[in-house]
């Protein structure tokens, strides 16, 4: 069951069972090309719906990510490099032409 607070009074980070967060909570190191880990938060954002194609996938991965940065408090965390990937700053001279 999950509690929606549409208006709250204190912000909404780490507000569950914290007992096995370290465990869950994935490293860098733990990329769909390299090194995946079942049961973690980034395996669990990995899931593809049924009714996805890649582009809705990729848009909603991001979504997905921006949500568990929040509540986890973790503005590093990545899932396969999604974010950080986007938030680079394109080199000079790039996109011209």
């Amino acid at each position: 069951m999950y509690k929606i607070r549409l208006n709250p009074r204190v912000p909404q980070v780490r507000c569950w069972d914290l007992a096995d967060f370290d465990e869950v909570h994935n490293d860098p190191t733990d990329h769909v090309f390299a090194n995946s880990r079942a049961g973690t938060v980034a395996a669990t954002l990995r899931r593809r719906q049924a009714w996805q194609g890649e582009d809705a996938l990729r848009s909603d991965m991001i979504e997905r990510i921006k949500m568990w940065r929040y509540l986890s408090d973790d503005e590093r965390f990545d899932t396969d490099h999604y974010l950080t990937r986007l938030m680079r700053p394109m080199p000079a001279g790039a996109g011209d032409g």
